[in-house]
């Protein structure tokens, strides 16, 4: 089931919820290693992480909404979206009100930072709900996936994914928050080049590295799961793309956090630069992660056969 806000095949919507997903789910982290830690830059990574994330967020509604009505009325998917965009309305009206309550304070330990944390745990949780209806949508129901190319072969069904929870793949589950990390780290470093005040954002992107490297970490085994097993498939040359691009991104990754650790002069400009060349890496990673999903529709749901070829086939 095709839908119309895409970009030479990709769903645009998929793509931006990165974002708020990834950022919200970190601020979450920042605030709990803010609460133990009593460290100020924990506290300040998850204030601007729930900016990127809000900011993030307001800007997948649109394309979201035109795939929403792109539906068919009264059907199964369309009754699902609109549980899916019950839950992230208001998981966006929970973090507002976090980052409201995070004020403009280097004080992690005030009372309104405390009731804005535990804002923050319920919108995780709705980010959780939310998620699982929007994979459903596309892993179950093919929302955003055109008709299989197999369909009517002999061999009908897609590569399947190994790693999966109840029929959802677990890596691109575990994707969007190291991706919405190494970003944002680019991002303080480019606040930095441009006049920000160095130590402050020089910490706060090295920090930020340091959490998308526990991630990527993370999403590291499902995926490489997942790709030994499709590799001998017609699939596996995309897939083999994916796994390149990413094994450099991570390198590129590991290069910039040891430079900057390393305290050595030109440290962060250097650190800097390689982040730039991961950040490319990164793009062209993704873009075949989503060719993974909507073109080879690996761990799609196989496609139902109808009984007379003039049959429509229903979801």
């Amino acid at each position: 089931m095709v839908t119309r806000a895409t970009f030479k095949g990709h769903p645009v919507h998929p793509m931006l919820v990165v974002l708020p997903l990834g950022a919200f789910s970190a601020s979450f982290v920042s605030d709990l290693i803010a609460f133990w830690s009593e460290n100020s830059v924990w506290y300040w990574l998850g204030w601007y992480n729930l900016w990127v994330g809000f900011l993030g967020g307001l800007t997948a509604v649109i394309p979201g909404l035109i795939d929403y009505f792109s539906l068919p009325r009264g059907s199964v998917p369309r009754r699902i979206a609109f549980i899916h965009a019950s839950l992230a309305v208001p998981l966006l009206v929970l973090f507002f009100i976090s980052l409201l309550l995070h004020g403009n304070s280097t004080e992690s330990l005030q009372p309104a930072w405390k009731l804005g944390v535990w804002f923050s745990f319920a919108g995780v949780l709705m980010i959780l709900a939310a998620g699982w209806f929007g994979g459903t949508l596309v892993y179950q129901h093919r929302v955003g996936v055109p008709p299989s190319k197999n369909f009517g072969l002999e061999s009908r069904g897609e590569p399947e994914s190994v790693a999966t929870l109840k029929g959802h793949p677990i890596h691109p589950m575990l994707v969007p928050i190291p991706f919405t990390l190494f970003l944002t780290s680019v991002l303080f470093d480019l606040i930095v080049l441009f006049g920000g005040e160095a130590t402050f954002w020089e910490r706060l992107a090295f920090y930020e590295l340091s959490l998308s490297f526990v991630g990527v970490a993370l999403a590291f085994f499902p995926g490489m799961v997942d790709a030994f097993h499709v590799l001998h498939r017609p699939a596996g040359r995309t897939v083999g793309r994916h796994v390149i691009a990413m094994t450099l991104f991570f390198s590129m990754l590991v290069i910039s956090l040891v430079a900057r650790a390393s305290g050595l002069p030109f440290s962060w400009g250097f650190g800097f630069v390689v982040s730039l060349v991961g950040l490319i890496f990164l793009g062209i990673g993704a873009w075949f992660g989503g060719d993974n999903v909507y073109r080879e529709q690996i761990g799609i749901k196989k496609e139902v056969v109808p009984a007379r070829w003039e049959d429509p086939i229903t979801l």
